[in-house]
C-alpha cells in the first residue's frame, strides 16, 4: 500500500483520493474523515489484475485493503502534524525468475498475509496551490501463507520501513478548491532481507526492498464552504 497523508484540517472534512502505480499498473483508492475535532478515520484498497502487459505470460496479481483511525494537529495555518494506526490484510501470486538468461528458471509465488501499521508526518500548505507531505511508516507483515511452486516457505513476521514523500498543487479557484493533483513516492525496505538463504531466490519476494513512485487525484470535501 502506498502510504500518503491527507489535506484535512477540520472537523467534517472528508477526501477521496485515487491513484495509481505506473510502474506495476496497481491501483489505489481510499477515503478519510474527521468525524471529531482533531481525529481520523480512514479505509483503503489497492488491486493489480493479471493484466500480462509484457505479452509473456507471466503472472502478477495482488489486492489489499486496510483501515485505520488516528489524529491530525494543525501547528500553525501551513504546517500540520498527522497520526494513524491500523491493520489490513492482503494477497500476491505472481511469477518468480532467477539463473541467468539461458538457464532462468521460473515459480510461482503465492502469499496471503496481515498487516499491522501505524505512520507520523507533516503536510506543508503554501499560499501558491502548493503542498509537500513526509513521513514516515512502519509496517508488520504476518504471512497466513506463504509457498512457491513445490513447498512451503518461511513465513516468519518481518516488519518493513517506509519513509515517503508527496506532492499536491490545488485546482480551481478560491474560496474553494477541491480538486488537488498528487504524485507520491516511497522507499519499502526490511532491514532483515535475505536472512532465510537456504531457500534462495523464493524468499528474496518476501524480503526484497521496493520503489512505490505514484501518481493520484484528490477531491477534499469542505461542508463548512458549502460542500
Amino acid at each position: 500500500m502506498q502510504p500518503h497523508l491527507t489535506s484535512i484540517r477540520e472537523q467534517g472534512e472528508a477526501e477521496f483520493k485515487a491513484s495509481l502505480q505506473p510502474a506495476t499498473l496497481r491501483t489505489q483508492a481510499s477515503v478519510t474523515y474527521s468525524p471529531a475535532r482533531h481525529m481520523l478515520v480512514a479505509v483503503a484498497g489497492s488491486w493489480r489484475p493479471d493484466l500480462d502487459v509484457a505479452g509473456d505470460s507471466s503472472m502478477f496479481r495482488a489486492s489489499t485493503a486496510e483501515v485505520g483511525v488516528g489524529g491530525y494537529w494543525p501547528l500553525n495555518e501551513r504546517w500540520t502534524l498527522q497520526g494513524i494506526g491500523g491493520f489490513g490484510w492482503g494477497n500476491t501470486a505472481r511469477n518468480v525468475s532467477s539463473g541467468g538468461l539461458i538457464f532462468s528458471q521460473t515459480n510461482d509465488y503465492y502469499a496471503r498475509y496481515g498487516t499491522m501499521f501505524g505512520q507520523g508526518g507533516l503536510m506543508y500548505s503554501s499560499h501558491r496551490r502548493f503542498k509537500l507531505g513526509f513521513g514516515y511508516r512502519l509496517t508488520r507483515v504476518s504471512f497466513e501463507e506463504l509457498r512457491g511452486s513445490y513447498y512451503e516457505l518461511p513465513n516468519e513476521a518481518h516488519f518493513r520501513h517506509e519513509p515517503f514523500i508527496s506532492m499536491r498543487i490545488e485546482l480551481g479557484q478560491q474560496p474553494v478548491r477541491r480538486w488537488q493533483l498528487e504524485a507520491s513516492a516511497a522507499l519499502s525496505v526490511d532491514t532483515e532481507a535475505n536472512t532465510a538463504r537456504d531457500y534462495g531466490y523464493y524468499s528474496d519476494p518476501n524480503r526484497n526492498g521496493a520503489a512505490l513512485l505514484g501518481v493520484g487525484v484528490v477531491y477534499l470535501l469542505r461542508p463548512k464552504a458549502g460542500k
